[in-house]
């Protein structure tokens, strides 16, 4: 079975669209679950809000003039925002460059200038 297996990729796959945005199709599907910092309230986020707020972040970026294969580095927190952020670049064609917030400036310049 091992050596029969194969990756069924498409030839032009788009996890933003042919993943999040399919499961959206059921607005009532859960994605992911935040709790804020007090550890006392959870917010449910549904596949659905992912593919609105991408959507959103992606014409955000093309309003801008990001266009398809530039490079983006992204710093944020563990928050919903950062998958937002990351759905909405891959809809767009965006070399997504994802960060943690304890990256140090040498780092980030890193980072940029090996992009």
């Amino acid at each position: 079975m091992y050596n029969q297996f194969r990756w069924r990729v498409p030839e032009y796959y788009n996890f933003g669209f042919d993943v999040v945005d399919q499961w959206a199709e059921d607005r009532t599907k859960l994605a992911l679950i935040s709790i804020d910092r007090s550890g006392e309230k959870a917010r449910y986020h549904t596949f659905y809000d992912l593919k609105v707020l991408s959507n959103q972040f992606a014409n955000v970026l093309r309003n801008i003039g990001v266009k398809k294969g530039d490079r983006v580095l992204v710093i944020l927190q563990s928050i919903p925002e950062w998958y937002v952020a990351l759905i909405g670049m891959f809809k767009l064609g965006v070399v997504a460059m994802p960060g943690t917030v304890l990256l140090r400036s040498k780092d980030i310049e890193y980072r940029i200038n090996r992009a």
